[in-house]
């Protein structure tokens, strides 16, 4: 991916496990590479600043949740992933 390209990471399930905390994760694993873009609307802020989150009983839609990551700066040879 390109610096400034971005990814939504989202997913259907519930568990902070794996969403919040694997995006916690991947934001320190390559720290200062990329960074979270905040979103706000339309549903409600998930357990992470920045990070959004959909409820079945309240939103009347199937519950999910969804991070914007940004690529801020070209990663080193040696890292693999993004």
């Amino acid at each position: 991916m390109r610096v400034g390209g971005r990814v939504l990471y989202t997913t259907c399930s519930l568990l902070r496990e794996e969403n919040e905390d694997v995006v916690a994760r991947t934001l320190e694993k390559y720290e200062g590479k990329i960074r979270l873009v905040p979103l706000n609307r339309p549903f409600d802020p998930g357990f992470l600043q920045g990070a959004v989150r959909a409820w079945l009983y309240r939103h009347h839609t199937f519950s999910f949740f969804y991070a914007l990551i940004e690529k801020t700066r070209a990663l080193s040879r040696s890292s693999t992933g993004i």
